[in-house]
């Protein structure tokens, strides 16, 4: 994996020397923020025309502006650090404000108040950032450094910070699965130094989790702008989370841990010793539990004020065990021997009196000898059902995940600054435990791994064009592959004949009690969502106004490849074997259907008697031959630009208008390759056809022909090929999202309102309204398209199909070879049976979006303490979800039935058919709706 983190450094770091002279094309800003402030004389007077210079304590970075004729300044495109800012002009002193602290994303502002007398005279002011936000009226909250180190934290991911963040709501108190204000988590977009980190695959459903994990040692700070966002900050989604790499100073810091847990310093768990014990009263072992987490990080100066680094390098191993307590047969049910109330019936007796099959089949006896042997290395306990047992054992487990980090920042010149991050992820786990892919049977081959490859970059160069002009431009990518079960092969299923057996099947009536699978998985699966972003961003200060104003290129990708290398095959007495008349009360006096099935499931195991040999087959790469067993590829990527122009107006020194607008052409989804099939909305209404009133995503009215008995205008379903290059549906055009708010500095010298306000300037009073539309997970257009039938085609031999072959088909002498199957993938596709679901997109579906209301007061207590009140209101519009809840993804088996009127038919029908009965006239009726 050496290699595939090489090749995103050397790429980066090209990158970052092309972007050397750059000043312009495309770049958010996401990891940097804007300093503010207004110059005045002790009389309150606006100071026009002092020169204004702050520094980066840390790396002696400067940044420059000058005060406008309202006494006010902006700069631009600072990087998060802490400050020194200097205010000087002829006839004054010159002010020095110290410990201004700059976060991600939220304006900082100062006031720095000039008194008469020599340029070379200072006066300056400690901590003299301002506490209440006077420029915004976005809702944003930041986790410092400082706090970061020193809040507890037992994974050391950073990422789990974010919920302890205001408006962040967990019902497990896990980040994973958190809310922020409401929204559904598809709202949220989070990035790493300006780049998205989510996995892009799962951004719909599983919006907190980050493929990247941001390390508490590598991070700089956390912020998160949860509502009423500018334009600038709202691109593919209403809630940005943000998280900034550590940069390097210049001076060489670092530090070095280790941190251990061991099951050394636990006891052992009451159940093992209570409950998990042999018949001697002997206890399961505890569990075994190791974390090692060695790390460090370093950084300092290349070359002083001029370029640094900073690296971070952490390593987790966790080898260990999971406690298992996987349901067995017991010694007399591996015997035949079925035991229930009305007593115990030996199964192969009472087959061999009938003159069906009697002995045990070879394999079947083989596997469960096996399991039986493998109980030696754990505890046996019987359960209150004979049948049955349950063996405790401590199945072993080892993860390794490595983070490292690196940062490299050149002030090139002193209107060019560079900066380039990247982050790797490498996680190996054996087996997959969070997926529950491990055998149930100690020593048993079959287990499932996961192999996964993670990785962020970004470069950016941020280039003063004039002293009013700032251009600042991003690239990075992000992605990795997760491997499932890389290391299934079917060498693994040796010992089952080459089969996957399922001693628990499908179905109630199919396997016996629950018992054990001997295998893990049966297949293998892959996949990846990555993600290319090209942004600019140009900040303009005009006068009392400033603008900023720029545009992003957003590409999504994704493939995902799957394989099943042995049948899967489930056992039962199918509909016809004649040893299915040996399971009846005669036979077993007393017994109850439940006793039955159970008797039917374990004679129907224990002689091999199968009713299902699971394959599939599917497409090649050329699109056009399956293969029974073989490998598919999905392949499928999505492009998306953003305009956006912001201005923040400084009307008066005290009241700032913010108002902007961003456009989301947010282009449709379209394969790479000729793996899937797609539908039309006249496939999706069938024989019935669409009518002249149809209307996608109509619940109520527009719903065409449907539940109009005997209208047949359309024809049967058939599927296209979604040829590579061809977009699954209409651009949606008119993604305007709007942001306003306004931000008044308010309080009082003297009185009643300054007992409530405070000083001038101690309060400010906000309010902002946005909308934000968002990029959604890659997995619900691969979700549809591969739901169509075309990627894969069932090759399972059973009853429903027809070709199960003679019964009773039996493990070991029976053929359980594929069954002939059309192996050519032609179109027009036919719907493959009555049961088959039809998948489309709307062909004008909307891309969602959310919007965010806040109103909300700030008042500064101390130079150090703010007490805020806020009201947030936030709603989510046109989510695209997978059930009839309101959105643009519509099941049309379960819209309303009351009001589409499809219950009064119903009712209209029921009427009819027992007017029928009464009458004598049969149970059948004809009706013709209206």
């Amino acid at each position: 994996m050496r290699h595939g983190l090489g090749r995103v450094l050397s790429f980066a770091l090209f990158l970052s020397l092309l972007l050397v002279t750059a000043t312009g094309a495309f770049a958010q800003g996401g990891a940097t923020s804007t300093l503010a402030g207004t110059v005045t004389d002790t009389s309150a007077g606006v100071v026009p025309g002092a020169d204004v210079t702050a520094k980066n304590n840390a790396t002696a970075t400067t940044y420059t502006a000058v005060s406008g004729a309202n006494g006010g300044f902006t700069i631009p495109a600072v990087e998060p650090g802490t400050y020194t800012v200097t205010v000087a002009l002829m006839g004054f002193k010159t002010a020095v404000l110290n410990q201004v602290v700059i976060n991600v994303a939220v304006t900082a502002t100062v006031k720095a108040v000039l008194e008469l007398g020599k340029l070379e005279e200072t006066v300056v002011v400690e901590a003299a950032a301002q506490m209440v936000q006077t420029q915004s009226a976005s809702v944003s909250s930041t986790i410092n450094v400082k706090q970061i180190q020193n809040l507890p934290l037992a994974g050391r991911n950073a990422f789990d910070l974010v919920a302890q963040l205001p408006g962040v709501n967990s019902s497990t108190g896990s980040s994973r699965d958190a809310i922020v204000n409401g929204l559904p988590q598809s709202v949220v977009n989070i990035t790493l130094d300006g780049m998205n980190i989510q996995d892009n695959y799962a951004k719909s459903w599983d919006g907190m989790f980050t493929r990247v994990s941001p390390r508490l040692d590598a991070v700089e700070e956390i912020s998160m702008g949860s509502a009423a966002n500018s334009v600038g900050d709202a691109s593919q989604g209403g809630v940005q989370v943000r998280f900034v790499t550590r940069s390097g100073t210049n001076q060489f810091k670092g530090s070095v841990y280790y941190y251990l847990r061991s099951d050394r310093f636990n006891s052992n768990t009451w159940f093992n010793l209570n409950r998990n014990v042999d018949a001697l009263g002997k206890a399961t072992a505890k569990p075994v539990q190791q974390q090692n987490q060695p790390g460090g990080r370093f950084g300092g100066p290349i070359w002083k004020d001029k370029a640094f680094f900073f690296v971070n390098y952490e390593w987790i191993s966790s080898p260990g065990t999971l406690t298992l307590n996987p349901t067995i047969m017991s010694p007399l049910s591996e015997q035949g021997m079925f035991q229930y109330s009305g007593g115990t019936t030996n199964l192969m007796a009472l087959a061999a009196s009938k003159g069906y099959t009697s002995t045990i089949d070879p394999l079947m006896a083989k596997t469960l000898a096996a399991a039986r042997a493998s109980t030696s290395q754990g505890t046996l306990n019987a359960t209150t059902d004979p049948l049955t047992q349950t063996l405790t054992w401590q199945l072993p487990t080892a993860s390794t995940t490595k983070y490292p980090t690196v940062r490299l920042d050149w002030n090139a010149t002193a209107k060019h600054r560079v900066s380039f991050t990247t982050t790797y992820n490498h996680l190996i786990s054996d087996p997959d435990t969070q997926n529950g892919y491990y055998t149930q049977y100690p020593g048993f081959p079959n287990r499932g791994t996961q192999d996964s490859v993670r990785y962020s970059g970004q470069a950016s160069v941020r280039s003063v064009l004039s002293p009013n002009l700032v251009n600042e431009v991003r690239v990075g990518a992000t992605g990795g592959a997760t491997q499932f079960f890389p290391s299934n092969n079917p060498s693994m299923f040796t010992d089952q004949g080459g089969y996957a057996l399922l001693f628990s099947g499908t179905s109630p009536t199919r396997g016996f009690k629950g018992i054990a699978n001997p295998y893990s998985t049966a297949s293998n699966s892959s996949r990846e969502g990555t993600t290319r972003v090209v942004e600019d961003t140009v900040n303009w200060l005009k006068g009392r106004h400033s603008l900023s104003f720029g545009a992003s290129f957003t590409q999504a990708g994704v493939w995902l490849a799957n394989q099943q290398f042995v049948p899967g095959v489930e056992f039962g007495i199918a509909t016809g074997d004649p040893a299915d008349a040996m399971f009846t009360t005669a036979n077993f006096p007393g017994a109850s259907s439940t006793d039955l099935t159970n008797a039917r499931a374990l004679y129907s195991l224990l002689t091999g008697r199968v009713n299902t040999i699971g394959r599939n087959a599917r497409i090649g790469a050329d699109g056009t031959t399956y293969t029974i067993l073989g490998s598919s590829m999905q392949k499928g990527k999505m492009n998306e630009l953003g305009f956006f122009l912001q201005d923040s107006w400084r009307v008066k020194p005290n009241l700032t208008v913010n108002a902007g607008l961003r456009y989301a052409l947010q282009m449709p989804f379209y394969a790479v390759n000729n793996s899937y099939s797609s539908a039309d909305m006249a496939a999706i209404m069938g024989v019935s056809g669409t009518g002249s009133d149809f209307a996608p995503g109509s619940t109520v009215t527009g719903l065409g022909n449907l539940f109009k008995p005997g209208t047949l205008q359309g024809a049967a379903p058939t599927f296209s090929m979604l040829t590579a290059n061809t977009h699954g549906y209409n651009v949606d055009k008119n993604n305007l999202a709007p942001s306003v708010g306004v931000a008044w500095t308010v309080g009082a010298d003297r009185g009643f309102l300054h007992k409530i306000l405070g000083s001038p300037g101690d309060s400010v009073l906000r309010g902002g309204y946005s909308v934000a539309f968002q990029r959604p997970g890659m997995s619900d257009f691969t979700g549809v398209y591969g739901s169509n039938p075309g990627v894969s085609i069932d090759a399972t031999r059973n009853l429903a199909n027809g070709n199960l072959g003679t019964l009773p088909l039996l493990l070991s002498s029976g053929s359980l070879a594929a069954p002939p199957i059309n192996l050519t993938r032609t179109y027009p596709m036919s719907v493959p049976s009555a049961s088959t679901s039809v998948y489309a997109f709307d062909p004008n579906i909307q891309v969602p979006y959310s919007t965010s209301l806040t109103v909300g007061i700030q008042r500064a207590l101390t130079t150090t303490m703010m007490v805020e009140a806020r009201y947030i209101h936030t709603t989510s519009t046109g989510q695209w979800t997978n059930n009839n809840q309101v959105g643009n993804y519509r099941n049309y088996n379960e819209i309303n039935v009351t009001e589409n009127k499809f219950a009064n038919e119903f009712r209209l029908a029921q009427a009819n058919l027992q007017a029928n009965i009464a009458a004598n006239k049969g149970n059948t009726f004809a009706y013709t709706g209206v």
